[in-house]
């Protein structure tokens, strides 16, 4: 750092003073003892050195000059005066000069030096302190500390000082399990003349225990042989600790480590099972969907059986069949009640994918029939479900018919009851060639197989009869029909007849007009039988459809001379209507045409069909007598109830528009939407 001229003034002119003051007194010292030139000179010398010392040089200069003044004036002759006696004098005043100013620069660098060397020892113990080091000299020969540093000291607990601990009581600081190690440590490596480090522990008093690393490194002498030993010393208290807890936390890691394996392995076993348990629950599943894919197939082809095998028989053996191939039976039987004998009767019996009946099958006669209030039939009525064991002596199947069954092969049964309106009315039995047992979703799939059943069987029997009591009722109405219309007609035949056959025999002209009236009625009662005809068949609409069945319905009502009937169609397709409501239509004609010809006298009845995507209209008309509204609203004797009944129940509008003398005009509409919904 550079100084200007007056900061150099203001720290040097106090030391200047003090210097030339110095020397003033000296001078005046020296003069009153009368001292020699040469001894004042020395005493001038040590002025300035002094000065010089306390690291000012431009005052030590100025000192100098002064020195040589009051030298030069008080000591050298002639005295008191400042002037030059000789060139030896200037050599030596000159001399003297430059003396002092080397003397004085020499002693700022060395003051510098130690300056230098102080702060950078203080800058070593400084940095030992932070880094916990220090460094030491030893004497291999004497074993003598020959120097410790102050980090050195502070390590082992010391005071610093100029001197190194004794090496004895340093030795006295070493942990005694490792005294040992270390002295050997140390002989091997004076033996061998090399490097040596080694990590030992120390006890300090008040102090917890240190862990402290010393490195030495050998120093030979000219001769080769091994004088010391230089090296340093570092605690690694913390690098210990550090370590120490580095290892028990990899300890711990390795313990945590070794519980995640564990738990991985728990895991993965965990996650194996579930991973099992998923599958036999998806195969549980797959088991449960082909179980009702088999149930829904077996229902669906009984419910196919049923709408496409009219007999109950043969509906009852595809329904076996159904049931039997989804349970897997070999061997299955079903018995149904007969109401009239009280007989629980084997009907058929399906035995290896065949259907057979119990004779064919060689079932024993003894058990093909039994009656329902047999003790063993008890049981199963009281439960919806029967599983029994063949060679269970608890079996509730009685003993003969078990020895058949044990004969044949047959171990496990399964007995199904069949029930409607609260009474048993079948048995369905399902038997299996080995010993099993039967999951409740298997149960109750076969027992609702067999609900099922048992409601088609019932509902079979409800159709059979229903279609009897409708056939009944129309034979008790076309019976009526014949007995009024071609019962008269024929009784007015025969009163024609027998009033020409009186006529002839008394020779009367009226003759010929009986006989021709009794022609008129055969023709009429022609038409009635032919229609009559035409309504006991049932396949005319099946066979032909309804538009070729009214043409032949009118082709079969003209009476030759009398009675001219007529048909048309249009905008009519037959697929607008089912078969049932086309045969309606047929019979609402049918009875409509009857009417007319029995009580209006027509000449002329007009039949016409038309169609449209929302109507359908049948329209039968006459020019008949007609009849008064009373008589129509009463409808006695005129088929008008069986007419509106069959139009109510294809939800159509019938309406008869009539008057004396006037005909009569009988109109059904039938909406097709009403069509679609039914």
């Amino acid at each position: 750092m550079k100084l200007s001229l007056g900061e150099v003034f203001r720290r040097s002119w106090a030391p200047c003073a003090i210097g030339a003051a110095a020397v003033g007194l000296l001078t005046l010292i020296c003069v009153q003892f009368h001292t020699i030139s040469s001894v004042a000179a020395l005493l001038y010398m040590v002025i300035v050195v002094l000065v010089s010392l306390r690291g000012h040089f431009v005052p030590a200069i100025f000192v100098s000059l002064v020195a040589i003044g009051c030298l030069d004036y008080c000591f050298i002759k002639p005295g008191f005066r400042v002037v030059s006696t000789g060139a030896l004098d200037l050599v030596a005043l000159v001399a003297y000069l430059t003396t002092a100013i080397v003397i004085t620069s020499l002693l700022a660098k060395v003051r510098k030096s130690l300056q230098e060397l102080r702060l950078s020892e203080a800058r070593l113990a400084e940095g030992e302190r932070l880094s916990r080091t220090g460094s030491w000299t030893w004497n291999v020969s004497n074993q003598a500390n020959v120097y410790w540093s102050a980090g050195h000291f502070r390590i082992f607990g010391f005071k610093p000082d100029k001197k190194p601990v004794p090496y004895q009581k340093a030795l006295q600081r070493i942990h005694r399990d490792d005294l040992g190690i270390f002295e050997e440590h140390v002989n091997e490596a004076i033996q061998e003349k090399k490097e040596w480090e080694h990590t030992f522990r120390l006890v300090v008093p008040d102090e917890v225990p240190k862990h402290v690393r010393t490195i030495g490194r050998p120093v030979l002498d000219e001769s080769g042989n091994l004088a010391e030993y230089v090296g340093t010393v570092m605690d690694v208290t913390e690098q210990h600790q550090s370590t120490a807890t580095l290892e028990k936390a990899l300890a711990e890691v390795k313990n945590l480590n070794a519980e995640l394996t564990r738990t991985n392995e728990w895991l993965l076993q965990e996650i194996r099972k579930r991973q099992e348990a998923q599958e036999a629950l998806r195969n549980v599943e797959r088991q449960r969907a082909t179980h009702l894919a088999k149930a829904n197939e077996a229902l669906r082809g009984c419910l196919d059986t049923l709408a496409e095998v009219p007999e109950l028989d043969d509906f009852l053996g595809q329904v076996l069949a159904s049931i039997s191939r989804y349970l897997g039976a070999p061997f299955s039987t079903v018995r149904m009640l007969n109401d009239e004998r009280n007989r629980l009767t084997v009907e058929l019996v399906f035995r290896e994918e065949v259907l057979l009946s119990p004779i064919e099958a060689g079932f024993p006669e003894r058990w093909r029939e039994v009656s329902p209030g047999e003790q063993y039939l008890t049981r199963y009525h009281d439960q919806p479900v029967t599983v029994t064991h063949m060679l269970d002596p608890e079996s509730p199947m009685p003993k003969g018919l078990r020895e058949y069954l044990v004969e044949i092969g047959i171990r496990t049964g399964l007995i199904v009851p069949l029930f409607s309106g609260g009474q048993m009315h079948g048995l369905l039995a399902f038997y299996f060639h080995e010993e099993r047992d039967f999951d409740p979703e298997a149960i109750e799939i076969a027992r609702a197989l067999a609900t099922q059943a048992g409601l088609a069987i019932h509902l079979t029997r409800l159709a059979r009869t229903a279609k009897q009591s409708a056939v009944l009722e129309e034979r008790n109405r076309l019976a009526g029909e014949i007995h009024d219309s071609l019962a008269q007609i024929f009784a007015g035949i025969s009163m024609q007849l027998f009033a020409s056959l009186e006529g002839l025999s008394v020779q009367d002209d009226d003759s010929r007009g009986y006989i021709e009236r009794a022609n008129e009625l055969a023709h009429f009662g022609l038409a009635e039988a032919r229609r009559s005809a035409l309504s006991l068949r049932s396949d005319i609409i099946e066979d032909s459809g309804l538009v070729h069945a009214l043409q032949m319905l009118v082709d079969r009502s003209n009476i030759p001379g009398r009675l001219r009937c007529n048909f048309s169609s249009k905008g009519f397709r037959e697929e607008m209507l089912s078969l049932s409501a086309e045969q309606d239509l047929l019979r609402i004609a049918q009875e409509a045409i009857s009417n007319a010809l029995r009580h209006a006298k027509p000449t002329i009845v007009s039949v016409l069909l038309k169609g449209d995507p929302m109507l359908v209209t049948l329209e039968i008309r006459d020019n008949g007598l007609g009849t008064d509204r009373a008589r129509l609203e009463a409808g006695e004797g005129l088929g008008i109830a069986s007419m509106r009944d069959r139009a109510k129940q294809l939800g159509a509008q019938l309406d008869i528009r009539t008057a004396s003398g006037l005909g009569t005009t009988v109109t059904l509409c039938l909406p097709l939407v009403v069509i679609s919904e039914r």
